[in-house]
């Protein structure tokens, strides 16, 4: 069915073809098992920011993501998201602290409904 409707609009010209793959690929997400689509929790690579200086740096320069989690000790202390170059960015002007770096991440309560 996805891949019918995809085909027509690109037919009738209302969608590039870009868009079509992108709708396909929207519309066959159910199809997916959550594990083809998300990370393990025990294979998640993460910046603890209660590590040593140079232990973060480290982490930094040899993870090789565009962006890891920043956390205090496990995952279950989430701090937000870093893009590893703006660590990188601040260690160049020595100004090393990885929570500055840090992008709070959009949180919703589990009480609120979608």
């Amino acid at each position: 069915m996805a891949e019918r409707t995809a085909e027509e609009t690109v037919n009738e010209a209302v969608f590039s073809t870009e868009e079509k793959d992108m709708i396909h690929g929207v519309l066959t997400l159910a199809e997916r098992s959550a594990r083809s689509i998300m990370t393990p929790r025990t294979d998640i690579v993460w910046l603890d920011l209660d590590k040593p200086r140079e232990e973060q740096q480290r982490c930094v320069i040899e993870i090789g993501h565009s962006r890891l989690p920043d956390v205090r000790g496990s995952l279950a202390e989430f701090v937000g998201i870093a893009r590893p170059r703006d660590h990188l960015r601040r260690k160049a002007k020595s100004i090393w602290n990885a929570r500055s770096a840090s992008r709070s991440p959009c949180m919703r309560a589990s009480t609120c409904s979608s």
